[in-house]
């Protein structure tokens, strides 16, 4: 059987470009609510370095209590690291690239793959499945392995999210404190006009940079670390189900059964190409 695919080192699509989506909508919506400040009113209105302490120093703060600065230095990392990394594959054309591998290994032998295994570094429990089977291990040794490689591909995304989320709960609600801050000057100085001017831009300020903060960038990208961990999931437990059928010496329509489950049922192999092929 002729391959349809190229046996490249990682999926027949690893991605189209930098995943730029996340820079481009935060600054569509940074851009946006800039330029509708513009128009009504002077930008510098909007700027108070009291009420940015409060809401950002505050809510960094209460992270760095909660986590650590070691993990909010993590956190910024995988996050910048996120928006400026190629796509994931796309997983059906990942599955079908899988299949490939599968109609390799049954036609010339898993030994064919081993000038390969070193290429798969990418996908790291690919690459550990298929080290495993060409050292010899049985595959009930190997299947825990994967399942703690697995682990480790997606604990940095799903911990950073954690601390996203943590910190798009607080910064509302020191966005409140820093109003009742501004609320408290404002009420103890009645007897000084010029003073509640100040006051109150504390107030109101603190509570819209904490809802800037939390439903603008913190929430927003939490969600995208979460939906890169669930792709990642996604091609992993495909891997994994590919490496035991490798292991199985199956015959690769089983390994389709297999892949499908993974797939939303318009995405399905057999859907899509209408019948399975056998080697």
């Amino acid at each position: 059987m002729k391959s349809a695919l190229p046996l490249r080192g990682r999926s027949s699509a690893p991605g189209r470009g930098i995943e730029i989506g996340t820079l481009v909508g935060l600054l569509a919506t940074f851009g946006l609510l800039g330029a509708a400040i513009a128009l009504d009113a002077s930008w510098r209105a909007f700027l108070d370095p009291a009420a940015l302490l409060i809401v950002i120093g505050g809510t960094a703060a209460v992270a760095m209590t909660a986590f650590g600065p070691a993990e909010l230095v993590r956190t910024a990392r995988i996050t910048i690291r996120l928006a400026g990394s190629p796509r994931l594959p796309d997983a059906a054309e990942h599955a079908r690239w899988l299949l490939e591998l599968a109609h390799v290994v049954r036609r010339d032998g898993l030994v064919s793959l081993e000038p390969r295994v070193k290429t798969f570094g990418g996908r790291p429990v690919l690459a550990r499945g298929l080290l495993g089977l060409l050292e010899g291990r049985p595959l009930g040794e190997l299947q825990p392995l994967l399942q703690r490689e697995r682990q480790r591909l997606l604990e940095p995304f799903l911990s950073a999210e954690t601390v996203l989320r943590r910190a798009a709960e607080t910064a509302p609600a020191m966005g409140l404190m820093g109003t009742l801050i501004g609320l408290v000057e404002m009420l103890a100085q009645l007897e000084r006009p010029e003073t509640i001017g100040p006051a109150m831009a504390v107030a109101l300020l603190t509570t819209f940079y904490g809802a800037l903060l939390a439903h603008a960038l913190l929430t927003p990208l939490a969600d995208k670390l979460a939906g890169h961990a669930e792709a990642e999931a996604r091609l992993a437990q495909m891997e994994a189900l590919a490496v035991s059928s490798f292991a199985r010496g199956e015959n690769p329509r089983y390994l389709t059964t297999s892949l499908d489950s993974c797939l939303p049922v318009s995405r399905r192999l057999e859907e899509s190409d209408g019948s399975v092929r056998d080697s």
